[in-house]
């Protein structure tokens, strides 16, 4: 056997392993005394010589485990992927190759904006296959982004011995994408107006005025025994109005959108700032939020989805959170390319539908009026008819609206079909318009309920790579001939698309 001459050189680069900004304790200890409430509450109620001890194991418990998830999480970033170490008791090591990141972002909680700190998020094709980074500094975060972004990749092939380059330094970037002047900027106002009134609210306040005014004829022992608990439990109600008009202006809040020719940037958020990539090529559709209280207020939401898994699932996949109404055309054109079809260009559904809409009204009513009669029954008899015109009243209001609904129904569902895109319109109450490149259907699928079936009508449903509700939408009441012929046209056009393209 035959010796080898000289020193073996070996080619693997050292990895340069880093560790999160020392301000991550601070965050981590937040963390640790929110997961360690239990057992630290347990231990504030023992009495006798623990008690004496109880302000340090607050304080020691949580700083211990926020420095045990401190010291066993690090990342590494080398020419070939991204490495990440984590856990305490139980050891995850991710390696995420460069090539495969399809989308990047990063989110930054309140302690974590005020630290200067934000989490990194590198993403591929898996749902399982995040690599979060927390937390990093704003500086070192940006550094990071810039050189995973880029397409370049410094390994080079070699004889035996070669030593290859060494992985990448953190220099900072020459220029923040984030620093130019946005596209788009939703203004808080128009936010607040457009979450208030698509939140249900408005609906939900007026049956809880209706069911107070029931309640005060049908039983009025109870006006004069209003305890803690009957405002404690009405407090219920009047926080399902609030906070799901909330929720959104905390997310929405200074919604800010940057056009590039690759791909959409968005940062957002009032609390926990999030900026997010989303490629262009990746686009599935855009859709346009149009409840009727919106329109009112001259509103819209524009939409869109996405088939990268991370930027899918954030949840804030809007082009205009709150914009003009009717602005959807040109945020539609930068997002997908040229818009084909118009609002103008929709053909309706069939008219029967306007038949089904008043059937389903119909069936909706009878638990309204069991209740109605349930409540003129149980009124003392001096207040019955008091009760018995309430009753009246919403009843007429309720064949009113059915009849209103009904006919917009008829005259608002539509579809569309261009060269290359496919426009249809759905919903009344919360309208929606959705904008599909024919190439990215997935699957058409074709539903008919038992009354459908008896009408001559099928409802037709699509269905992209998209992640989230917004990757699927249903336009119902078509004649059923129109229905095959425009899912047999669906269908060819995805079809005959490289299955690479449509994702």
């Amino acid at each position: 056997m035959s010796e080898l001459a000289g020193p073996i050189i070996d080619s693997a680069p050292p990895i340069d392993w880093k560790r999160p900004h020392p301000y991550t304790l601070i965050v981590e200890f937040v963390s640790s005394l929110r997961d360690l409430i239990l057992p630290i509450a347990f231990i504030a109620t023992r009495r006798g010589d623990s008690a004496e001890i109880f302000p340090m194991i607050a304080v020691l418990l949580p700083f211990g485990a926020a420095l045990a998830r401190y010291y066993s999480t690090r990342y590494a970033l080398t020419s070939e992927a991204l490495l990440h170490e984590y856990g305490v008791f139980k050891k995850n090591k991710q390696v995420l190759p460069r090539k495969n990141i399809q989308n990047l972002s990063t989110s930054a909680g309140l302690i974590a904006r005020a630290t200067g700190l934000v989490e990194v998020t590198a993403s591929d094709a898996s749902q399982g296959g995040d690599v979060k980074l927390r937390l990093l500094s704003v500086e070192d975060a940006d550094a990071l982004l810039t050189l995973l972004r880029s397409s370049r990749s410094v390994a080079v092939a070699g004889p035996p011995g070669f030593a290859a380059p060494q992985a990448p330094s953190f220099a900072a970037p020459s220029v923040d994408p984030f620093e130019a002047a946005p596209i788009h900027s939703t203004r808080m106002g128009d936010l607040v107006k457009f979450s208030g009134a698509t939140s249900g609210g408005p609906l939900l306040g007026i049956a809880l005025l209706v069911a107070a005014v029931v309640i005060y004829f049908a039983a009025p022992e109870l006006r004069e025994e209003v305890s803690m608990g009957t405002i404690v439990f009405a407090l219920g109600p009047a926080a399902a109005v609030v906070f799901p008009a909330l929720n959104p202006i905390f997310r929405l809040g200074g919604f800010r959108l940057w056009s590039d020719p690759d791909r959409l940037r968005i940062k957002t958020g009032l609390l926990t700032e999030i900026q997010m990539n989303a490629r262009r090529d990746r686009l599935q559709l855009v859709q346009v939020d149009r409840h009727v209280f919106a329109r009112m207020l001259g509103l819209e939401g524009i939409a869109f989805e996405t088939a990268d898994v991370e930027a899918g699932s954030v949840g804030v996949k809007y082009l205009a959170p709150a914009v003009a109404l009717d602005s959807w055309p040109r945020f539609a054109a930068d997002a997908l390319g040229k818009v084909e079809l118009n609002e103008d260009d929709l053909q309706r559904v069939s008219p029967l539908t306007e038949r089904r809409s008043l059937v389903r009204w119909s069936i909706g009513g009878v638990p309204i009026l069991g209740a109605l009669v349930a409540a003129a029954m149980a009124a003392p008899s001096g207040n019955r008819s008091a009760v018995v015109a309430i009753g009246a009243g919403v009843l007429a209001f309720y064949a009113a609206t059915a009849r209103w609904h009904a006919r917009r129904r008829a005259r608002r569902l539509g579809w569309a079909v261009g060269d290359e895109q496919f426009l249809f319109r759905t919903g009344v109450i919360a309208e929606k318009l959705y904008l599909i490149r024919k190439e990215k259907v997935h699957y058409v699928r074709l539903n008919q309920s038992f009354f459908q079936r008896r009408l001559g009508l099928t409802s037709i449903s699509i269905g992209t790579a998209g992640f989230g509700g917004l990757g699927r939408a249903t336009l119902p009441d078509l004649e059923n001939a129109v229905a095959e012929d425009l899912a047999d046209r669906l269908s060819v056009a995805s079809a005959n698309t490289p299955l690479a393209r449509t994702l």
